[in-house]
């Protein structure tokens, strides 16, 4: 009668086959490339959505291979801090009027770039001010928020989150010279409205808000987007399908 369990010959060899076999299960040394995460901040998204074929993958390649990628730059943290000084003073004026007054001595003899950073705070300060300077709120921590769809994911961080009458405020801030289109500012506001959904903050889509130099008004994001929604997530369906060929 023939045996049921396995020959000599057979287990002498087994060993060498489960070898092999496990070999072909484990990625050898430079058998495939390192893949860099697609990410980008909600600003270069909203840009890249806007831009020309040519441009977007310039926005793409400073984004994967950033220059400054150790020199992170919060560029309204003077008004950021005034505004919560201000607040934590009990709405004293006096503390505004502080912080601009050194903000201006501090503007002089700084570089250009400082100058016009230093500017756009002040700037800032005063436009908050005009929205919020009358009304009772208390400045909350900033959350870092994310928008993930088809592996990319997208930065997206608020200047300000705010506390009004029980109810929360997402607020963008934008005092450069050129500063984002109205088209680039619905975007964005469209991110910070379903990352802030994705975190269960509980902002209405009114209360999520941009202000920049150019509007007397804040711009506020309307829930009912979803065709908007739709292009950031084919964006990103796009920015994944290339982001490999992304080179230096």
């Amino acid at each position: 009668m023939a045996s049921s369990y396995p020959s000599n010959s057979g287990l002498m060899h087994a060993p060498q086959q489960i070898s092999s076999q496990i070999r072909c299960l484990v990625p050898q040394k430079g058998s495939f490339r390192h893949r860099m995460a697609a990410k980008l901040s909600m600003k270069s998204l909203a840009q890249f959505m806007t831009s020309g074929e040519s441009r977007k993958r310039t926005i793409l390649r400073n984004s994967k291979f950033p220059r400054d990628a150790h020199v992170i730059i919060i560029q309204y943290r003077e008004a950021i801090n005034a505004i919560r000084d201000f607040r934590e003073s009990g709405n004293d004026p006096a503390t505004l009027v502080k912080t601009v007054d050194h903000l201006r001595k501090k503007a002089i003899g700084a570089t250009p770039q400082s100058q016009a950073r230093i500017n756009n705070n002040i700037r800032a300060i005063e436009r908050y001010l005009e929205h919020f300077g009358a009304q009772q709120c208390a400045v909350l921590q900033t959350p870092r928020m994310k928008y993930i769809h088809a592996g990319v994911t997208v930065s997206v961080v608020p200047d300000l989150l705010i506390s009004e009458n029980g109810q929360q405020l997402l607020i963008k801030l934008d005092f450069t010279q050129t500063g984002a289109t109205d088209e680039q500012i619905e975007i964005m506001l469209q991110l910070m409205y379903e990352a802030a959904l994705g975190e269960d903050f509980g902002v209405t889509a009114k209360n999520v808000m941009y202000i920049n130099a150019r509007a007397a008004e804040p711009h506020r994001c309307s829930k009912i987007r979803k065709n908007l929604k739709r292009e950031i997530d084919a964006a990103c369906d796009n920015i994944a399908a290339i982001w490999e060929g992304i080179k230096r």
